[in-house]
């Protein structure tokens, strides 16, 4: 016959954190809080790609920075702290963001971070529920919790152990268990060992400077491309125009940009000669005249044979503000790395491209928090941002932004035969209870809403197989949850 052992019979406001995730430490305080709410958070790296004029308005509420994001299409919001500064992953570790989501289309406010290769965790937090999005791509995202308010503030704590698994946490509640596990992000973050190109091939080519959309095509006349060849090999075919930019709007760093436009089958080539393999990256700042001029482009190597690094991919958007593009790759041998860059329409379409790198880079650690790339609106509030690299910790039960309320009372568990176990509890009123049972990976196996009445209730349900589980009745006032073993 099996046997369920009942974890606790205490009071609510002991409950999660004396039993809930109880093969980790408890913490109630992180070691690092770099954010309270107040203001912008200006200590962490900031990514803010807009493709249209600014449509995200801030207001300071007392319970932290509002951020109301409206229609900007695969265009992320994001704050990121890499290992370098400070963020530096050498074993378990836990992050907490404090965040109210108002509004969301798809993802919601999300919250990531990556060790080494392959071991990423993401969860993304909607208006009422919790996702796992750890896997590529986010649009493959897994329920951890579901029928939540999280229109209210509340603190979300991911404490990942030396196993490699990510306990979830809601204010002092667990809600999930998941595998840190995945594809390398788009947002990952790299630190340059070896520059290979740098944005000075631009720079110091003012006296260069052409008008915004001139009319003559520029070649080896003035010199302009046997300037350009000193620090790499960009050319263009038939169709294609290039030249210096310094009027001040369409320059994103220092005083000048790289100004090209392509008619119906124009190419423009970025060539360098590398000869030390390794991991490398190609990154730049881009935008567009209209919002439907578009590139394609891929990145190859040239060496003995010709090994394509990026396959074709849209490498500068349709965007009227500069935009962060980056690229990485692997490669084994010594060639000539080649961009392509490809115009998308029938009609000439104009970019520019400023802060030009290509760099031999290593990977790093780093966390992020904000809106990523979903389309739609979005209005968050985001309370705090803290972690601690000293351990995976569980949350104490005054963890979180609110502390549970109500009256003491007690859930008992007992084993009613092999098929079923019985749940009795006490209320001070008449109310409806709501059910869950949810396994240790976060699954919810059952739901439902119990007519209850003052004093002791009860009810049966079916016993589920061997294993951990988490038993949880919500109130109005309050939650109180039970973790027991079946086995």
């Amino acid at each position: 016959m099996k046997k369920t052992t009942l974890f606790l019979v205490v009071t609510i406001l002991s409950i999660c954190a004396t039993n809930l995730q109880a093969e980790l430490p408890v913490k109630g305080m992180l070691t690092n809080k770099l954010y309270d709410g107040q203001g912008k958070p200006d200590s962490l790296i900031f990514t803010k790609n807009i493709g249209k004029p600014d449509s995200i308005t801030y207001t300071q509420t007392a319970e932290g920075l509002n951020l109301n994001v409206r229609s900007v299409n695969f265009s992320p919001i994001l704050w990121s702290l890499p290992a370098s500064k400070g963020f530096a992953i050498s074993g378990p570790y836990t992050v907490e963001a404090k965040v109210a989501v108002n509004k969301s289309t798809t993802n919601g406010f999300i919250l990531e971070m990556q060790g080494v290769v392959g071991k990423r965790v993401q969860i993304g937090i909607d208006t009422n529920s919790v996702y796992n999005m750890t896997y590529y791509p986010s649009v493959v995202k897994e329920v951890i919790a579901t029928n939540l308010n999280n229109k209210l503030m509340h603190t979300y704590r991911v404490a990942v152990d030396a196993t490699d698994k990510a306990y979830i946490y809601r204010d002092s509640e667990p809600i999930g268990l998941i595998d840190v596990d995945g594809a390398i992000s788009s947002r990952a973050a790299y630190k340059g060992v070896e520059s290979i190109l740098k944005d000075s091939v631009i720079e110091t080519l003012n006296s260069f400077a052409t008008p915004p959309h001139p009319a003559k095509k520029y070649d080896n006349e003035g010199g302009f491309l046997f300037a350009l060849s000193t620090d790499a090999d960009i050319t263009y075919s038939s169709w294609a125009t290039m030249g210096i930019d310094t009027i001040k709007a369409n320059v994103k760093a220092g005083a000048s940009s790289l100004w090209g436009t392509n008619g119906t089958s124009g190419h423009v080539w970025i060539k360098k000669l590398v000869t030390n393999p390794g991991r490398y990256r190609l990154s730049y700042w881009s935008k567009t005249r209209l919002a439907y001029h578009k590139y394609t482009g891929s990145i190859k190597l040239l060496s003995t044979d010709t090994v394509t690094l990026i396959a074709s991919n849209t490498m500068i958007n349709g965007n009227l503000a500069y935009n962060f593009k980056q690229y990485v790759f692997d490669v084994t041998k010594e060639g000539t790395i080649v961009v392509d860059l490809i115009n998308n329409p029938t009609a000439a379409c104009h970019f520019w491209i400023d802060d030009l790198k290509l760099e031999r880079v290593e990977n790093e650690s780093y966390v992020c928090f904000g809106k990523d790339n979903e389309i739609g609106d979005e209005d968050f509030t985001m309370g705090g941002f803290a972690y601690d690299m000293s351990g995976a910790y569980a949350p104490d039960a005054n963890s979180g932004v609110y502390t549970i309320k109500g009256n003491t009372a007690n859930i008992i568990v007992s084993q009613n035969g092999s098929k079923s176990m019985n749940v009795s509890y006490e209320l001070t009123q008449n109310e409806t209870i709501g059910l869950q049972l949810i396994d240790m990976t976060g699954r919810i196996i059952k739901t439902q809403h119990i007519e209850s009445y003052v004093g002791r209730n009860s009810f049966t349900i079916q016993t589920p197989t061997n294993g951990i589980y988490l038993l949880k009745l919500t109130s109005k006032a309050s939650t109180i949850a039970v973790k027991f073993a079946v086995k």
